[in-house]
Order: C-alpha cells, then sequence, then structure tokens
C-alpha cells in the first residue's frame, strides 16, 4: 500500500521474479490489501500510509501552502517514495525553505515499510543540489567490529562509501 501498487502493478511485479508461486503470491497479497483496505473503509478509519497520502495530495494541490521556513527531516535513510513525496510537495510549496535530511544509509533498515536506501544516497537526483557529511564516527562499538560491519556493508553498491572508526581499538576480534 506504501506504493499505491495497483492489483496489475503487483502481479506484474511479482511475474517479473519468474518464481514457482508468483501467481498465488499475487493472488493472495491482492486479496489482503483489498480485505486490509475493506475493513478500514468499513471502520471509517484510515493509517499511517494514507495519511502520508492525504498530506502529499492537499500539499500538491495547494489545498495546504507550506509557511515553515525550515523543514528537518531525521532518520532520512528509512524514506519511503510515498514520504518523499510529500516532502517534495513540501518544498514545491514553499521553494525558499531551507531542507535539512539526517539519515545514515547504514542504517537503512526498513524496506519492510517502504523505505527506499537509494532516495537517501541518491538524494541530488530528488531534491537537487546539496552538502553531504558522512557519519564515520561510532561510540557505539570498537573498531573491530566496526571493520567487519562495514566490509559486509559496503558489498550493496547503492551505499555511501565510508570508512567507520571507533574511539575504542580492542586490537583483536570481537
Amino acid at each position: 500500500r506504501v506504493e499505491g501498487l495497483s492489483a496489475e502493478n503487483i502481479k506484474s511485479r511479482l511475474h517479473a521474479l519468474d518464481g514457482q508461486y508468483n501467481g498465488a503470491a499475487s493472488t493472495l497479497l491482492i486479496d489482503l490489501k483489498a480485505g486490509y483496505e475493506a475493513e478500514l473503509n468499513e471502520q471509517g478509519c484510515i493509517d499511517f500510509d494514507d495519511m502520508i497520502g492525504i498530506a502529499s495530495t492537499l500539499t500538491s494541490s495547494s489545498i495546504f501552502k507550506p509557511t515553515w521556513d525550515h523543514i528537518l527531516v531525521d532518520e532520512f535513510q528509512d524514506i519511503s517514495s510515498a514520504r518523499m513525496d510529500l516532502l517534495t510537495a513540501l518544498l514545491d510549496g514553499k521553494p525558499e525553505a531551507t531542507l535539512t535530511a539526517v539519515g545514515d544509509d547504514w542504517q537503512s533498515i526498513f524496506r519492510f515499510s517502504g523505505g527506499k536506501l537509494e532516495l537517501t544516497t541518491r538524494f541530488d537526483q530528488a531534491v537537487g543540489p546539496h552538502c553531504v557529511t558522512k557519519i564515520e564516527d561510532t561510540f557505539r562499538y570498537n573498531q573491530s567490529i566496526a571493520e567487519t560491519a562495514g566490509r559486509f556493508v559496503m558489498q550493496n553498491p547503492e551505499q555511501y562509501q565510508k570508512s567507520v572508526r571507533a574511539q575504542e581499538d580492542c586490537g583483536r576480534p570481537a
């Protein structure tokens, strides 16, 4: 739902994966989505994804006009397409506003809720010129863990390449 996929979009995405159970999976997902939306409608409720979509629609159509001079987005590494659409609408509604986005691409873990790492690492394509300050110091763990985690995380070519430094160097595997 966070991506606003139609039944046809769901089918085509799953069928493109060329799996044995894609037809059954798409039928299940389409039925779950329809049932969930019917229950929301019956109860006269909306969920978080609806709130983002409604806010985006109201802002894009100029029914809501942002007045903020500064917009701060924390945990930007978990931004979804729908949330980026809302942010873009806010910025379009107040072009002179200053945007500050704080996020650590290495902590991007919420793909299940629609988060898209590439919106963080390809920020310039979505928002335009910007300044990046990489988080390269950690106080959470020692250097052995930082190096091990770094080798793992940087296997994803979408990640920013960086060298994380820990305050503690234990000199042995941890």
